[in-house]
C-alpha cells in the first residue's frame, strides 16, 4: 500500500525550485507562480488525432492518425523555446486510429492504437535510434476497447487506459517491458463509469493521474502503483474543478502530464480553443487546479513535458486539419528579472524586454472614444472585435512578464481611461494592478511608456492627468539622476526595490526636452519642468526606435521587420528605414513591433456579437485571428535572427499567444546549460554539485546533463564543454 510519505515535502515544494531543484540560495526562475505560455502554434502536418511526448533532452516523438486514410505515422523533432524541429512523418501502421505514445528516458517508446476493423487495442514496442528513427522491436494486441491512452516509467512499467468495449466504463492494465520488448500484463479492472476519451500520466514514484471527459465536464482520477509496480491503488475520483468558486470545468478531450514533483500540467479542448491548467497535489492526493490559460485555437490536444520544458499539439482550426505544435518554459514570470542569473550587471541597452501593444486595450466597452484610429472604410460592426488587442488586464500581464506596457490615455468628463476606438478600463484600475504587482516584488522593472492621447492637444488634461501619476505611483517612480538611463545596469535602478519609467510622449522631439507651457498650466502654473525631474521623462531618455509595418500581412511584417532591424544596426547602408536627420537618428533601443493592422482591404462580414462571420474562407473574424498569423511566427524570426539582430522590447497584441516573455528570457540568457546554481556562469560551483550527485541514477536529476539516467562523465563532459559566463 502508498505510504504517505511519498509526498513528504509537499508543502514546501509548491513554493521552491521545482524541476531544476537548484542549490542552495540559488536564484529561482520556478516556483508558486509557474505556468505554460504555450502561445499560437506553428503547422508541422496534417491529421485529425495527435499524441506526444518527449525524452530529456528534448527529443519529441509524435503520432498521429491520417486526415485522408487510416493510417498513423510518427515524427520525430527537437523541441526548444522557439519550437519544434521536425523531421519526416514516418507510417508506422495501416488500418488503425487513435494513437497514443510515451518513451523511456533511455528511448524505449511505446505506442499504441484501436483497429478499424474490430475493437481491438494493439500496442508496438520500439527504440529510439541516433538517427531520429524508430526501431520497432515488437507488436502484439493487448486488448479489446477504444481511445487508449499509455505512460510509461523508466523502469518499464507500462499503464493502459481505454474505454470498455461494451459500455462506458474506464479500464486500466498495469504490465512491464520484458527483455524482448514485448509487454508482460499483470493488474488490470475498471476505475471509473460514464468516461470518455482517457489520459494518463505516471510519476517515477508511482503516482498515477487520469483525466477524462464526462457529459461535457473534467474530470480526473488518481492512483498509486503498488509496491510490486504490478497493479494500481485507485484514492480518488473527482470533478476537475476551476475559478471562484470553484465549479466545475467545461472541456473535452484532455491530455495530462504530472511531473515527479506532484505539478500535473493539463490541455484540453474548449469549444474553439485549446486551454490549459496547472494542478498541484495535495496530501489527501487530490488536485487543486489553478491558472487555467489560453493555448490556440483548435481542438484534441497532447501535451508532454521535460526538465522545464513543454511541449504541445493539437489538431488547428485554419482548414485541411492541420497538426500544429508549440513549446513553453514551465516557469515563474512573474519575478524573471530578479531571478535571470546576471541580469542584474547588465545596462538596461543590454537587455530585451517583453512588451505588450496598446496594453489596455481589453474590456474595452461600447462607447466610441472618438479618436479614430481603425481604418475608415472598415464597417463600423468590426469594431469591437478589431480594437480589443490583449486578452489580460495589467496585472495578469505583470505576472506573465510584460515589462513594457503601450498606454493610451482617454478624457472624459473628469476621469481618465485607456482607449482603442472605443473607451476602456479606468486607469486608476491600471495603477491599482501596478502599485498590487510591485508591493509583491523585490526587483523589477516597468517601463510604462504614455502617448496617443485622446483627444488630443490642449483637450487632454495633461497637468492633471501628471498629478494622478505621481500621486498613485510616486513610491515607485525613477526620478532623475540616473541618466542616461540605457547606460545604467538594472542593479542600479532597482537598487532600492521595483520601480517604473514612465515616459510621457507628447510627440516631441529632441531638443525640445522642456515641457510645452500650455500643456501643464494646471499642474505647476509657474515653472517649466524638464523631463524626469518629476519621474516623467521625455521619450528620448530611452530612445526606442518604434515603428510599426502598417499591414496585414504576416510575411510583409516578417520583412519589414527585419528590414529596419538590419538598418537600426547599420548593417544595410543604403536602408531608407530611418531618416538620419530624423526623429529616430538618436535611437538607442529597437522595439520589434510584431503587429499586423486591419486595412482597407480586408472583407467585410456580417456582425455576430463582437466577431464578424460569413466572410471569405480565410479572413480573420477579429484582430485575435489577424494576430495570431504573426504571433505563431515570431518564435522562428527570433531564433534566425535574435542573437545577430537583438531587439530591446519585442512587442505583441495578445502577448501570451507571441511567447513573447520566453522569448525575452531565452536572449537574455535565462536558460544555461551546466549553469546548476544559476549564477550566470558554469564553473566550480557546478563542477562541485555533479561530483557531489556522481553515479546517481535518479533521471529526473538535473546533474543528468546528457540524460542518460544517471550522472558521470558524459555530463562531466558536456559541464567542461560548457564552461565559461553563460
Amino acid at each position: 500500500m502508498r505510504a504517505s510519505a511519498r509526498w513528504p515535502t509537499l508543502g514546501l515544494l509548491v513554493g521552491a525550485a521545482l524541476v531544476l531543484a537548484p542549490m542552495a540560495n540559488a536564484a529561482e526562475i520556478h516556483g508558486f507562480n509557474e505556468e505554460v505560455q504555450f502561445g499560437a502554434a506553428a503547422n508541422f502536418n496534417r491529421g485529425v488525432w495527435t499524441d506526444v511526448a518527449m525524452t530529456c533532452d528534448g527529443t519529441v516523438i509524435e503520432v498521429h492518425e491520417s486526415d485522408i486514410v487510416t493510417d498513423i505515422y510518427y515524427q520525430i523533432g527537437k523541441a526548444s523555446i522557439y519550437g519544434v524541429e521536425w523531421g519526416p512523418a514516418v507510417q508506422y501502421d495501416t488500418c488503425a486510429r487513435k494513437p497514443t505514445v510515451d518513451v523511456t528516458s533511455s528511448g524505449v517508446i511505446v505506442t499504441m492504437h484501436t483497429c478499424t476493423l474490430t475493437d481491438a487495442i494493439w500496442y508496438r514496442v520500439g527504440t529510439l535510434e541516433s538517427d531520429d528513427t524508430i526501431s520497432w522491436r515488437a507488436k502484439k494486441k493487448s486488448c479489446n476497447g477504444g481511445t487508449p491512452a499509455v505512460a510509461v516509467t523508466n523502469d518499464g512499467v507500462v499503464i493502459q487506459v481505454f474505454r470498455s468495449d461494451t459500455d462506458d466504463d474506464l479500464k486500466y492494465r498495469v504490465g512491464q517491458i520484458k527483455p524482448n520488448y514485448l509487454i508482460a500484463w499483470h493488474g488490470s479492472g475498471t476505475f471509473d463509469s460514464n468516461g470518455q476519451i482517457p489520459t494518463v500520466a505516471v510519476t517515477e514514484e508511482g503516482y498515477v493521474v487520469v483525466m477524462h471527459q464526462q457529459d461535457g465536464k473534467l474530470a480526473y482520477d488518481v492512483g498509486w502503483l503498488t509496491n510490486d509496480r504490478k497493479d494500481i491503488d485507485w484514492t480518488v475520483s473527482a470533478w476537475v474543478k476551476t475559478g471562484t468558486p470553484l465549479v466545475k470545468t467545461d472541456g473535452k478531450q484532455p491530455s495530462a502530464f504530472v511531473r515527479d514533483d506532484g505539478i500535473v500540467i493539463a490541455a484540453y479542448t474548449d469549444g474553439d480553443y485549446v486551454r490549459c491548467l496547472i494542478g498541484n497535489v495535495t496530501q489527501q492526493d487530490s488536485i487543486t487546479w489553478t491558472r487555467g490559460e489560453g493555448c490556440d485555437l483548435g481542438d484534441r490536444p497532447a501535451i508532454a513535458f521535460a526538465r522545464d520544458l513543454a511541449v504541445q499539439t493539437h489538431r488547428g482550426d485554419f482548414g485541411h486539419s492541420p497538426l500544429c505544435s508549440s513549446t513553453s518554459r514551465m516557469i515563474d514570470r512573474s519575478r524573471w528579472m530578479d531571478q535571470v542569473p546576471g541580469l542584474m550587471d547588465k545596462r538596461l541597452g543590454d537587455i530585451t524586454l517583453p512588451g505588450s501593444h496598446k496594453s489596455g486595450g481589453y474590456a474595452l466597452s461600447t462607447t466610441p472614444a472618438g479618436c479614430q484610429v481603425l481604418p475608415g472604410s472598415l464597417p463600423n460592426y468590426l469594431g469591437m472585435g478589431f480594437a480589443t488587442t490583449q486578452e489580460e488586464t495589467f496585472l495578469r500581464q505583470l505576472q506573465g512578464g510584460i515589462r513594457y506596457f503601450d498606454l493610451r490615455p482617454h478624457f472624459e468628463d473628469g476621469q481618465f481611461y485607456v482607449w482603442n476606438e472605443f473607451v476602456g478600463s479606468n486607469v486608476m484600475d491600471i495603477f491599482d494592478d501596478i502599485t498590487t504587482f510591485m508591493s509583491s516584488v523585490d526587483r523589477e522593472l516597468v517601463i510604462l511608456n504614455i502617448s496617443e492621447f485622446c483627444p488630443a492637444g490642449t483637450s487632454f488634461a495633461h497637468g492633471q492627468f501628471i498629478k494622478l501619476i505621481r500621486q498613485e505611483l510616486e513610491p515607485y517612480l525613477i526620478m532623475n539622476g540616473h541618466t542616461p538611463l540605457t547606460e545604467t545596469t538594472l542593479g542600479s535602478l532597482l537598487a532600492e526595490g521595483p520601480r517604473v519609467i514612465v515616459v510621457y510622449d507628447l510627440g516631441l522631439i529632441p531638443p525640445h526636452t522642456i515641457w510645452p507651457d500650455e500643456l501643464l498650466d494646471e499642474y505647476d502654473p509657474s515653472d517649466e519642468i524638464p523631463y524626469g525631474q518629476e519621474g516623467i521623462w521625455h521619450p528620448a531618455a530611452l530612445g526606442i526606435y518604434d515603428a510599426y509595418t502598417n499591414t496585414s500581412d504576416p510575411m510583409q511584417l516578417r520583412t519589414d521587420q527585419l528590414d529596419r532591424l538590419r538598418c537600426f544596426y547599420g548593417v544595410d547602408p543604403s536602408c531608407d528605414k530611418i531618416d538620419p536627420d530624423g526623429p529616430n537618428a538618436l535611437d538607442r533601443l529597437f522595439m520589434l513591433s510584431w503587429t499586423l493592422t486591419p486595412n482597407d482591404d480586408m472583407v467585410p462580414c456580417v456582425l455576430d456579437g463582437t466577431n464578424c462571420v460569413e466572410q471569405w474562407a480565410g479572413s480573420p473574424k477579429n484582430l485575435h485571428e489577424l494576430a495570431m498569423s504573426a504571433n505563431r511566427r515570431l518564435g522562428s524570426f527570433i531564433e534566425m535572427y535574435g542573437q545577430q539582430y537583438r531587439p530591446h522590447v519585442l512587442c505583441a497584441d495578445y502577448f501570451a499567444d507571441a511567447r513573447v516573455t520566453d522569448l525575452a528570457l531565452e536572449l537574455n540568457g535565462a536558460f544555461c546549460a551546466g549553469d546548476m546554481n544559476l549564477d550566470g556562469s558554469v564553473n566550480f560551483a557546478d563542477l562541485l554539485g555533479l561530483l557531489a550527485h556522481w553515479g546517481e541514477t535518479d533521471s529526473a536529476s538535473q546533474f543528468d546533463l546528457d540524460c542518460n539516467g544517471s550522472v558521470g562523465f558524459g555530463d562531466l563532459q558536456t559541464l567542461l564543454t560548457a564552461w565559461g559566463p553563460c
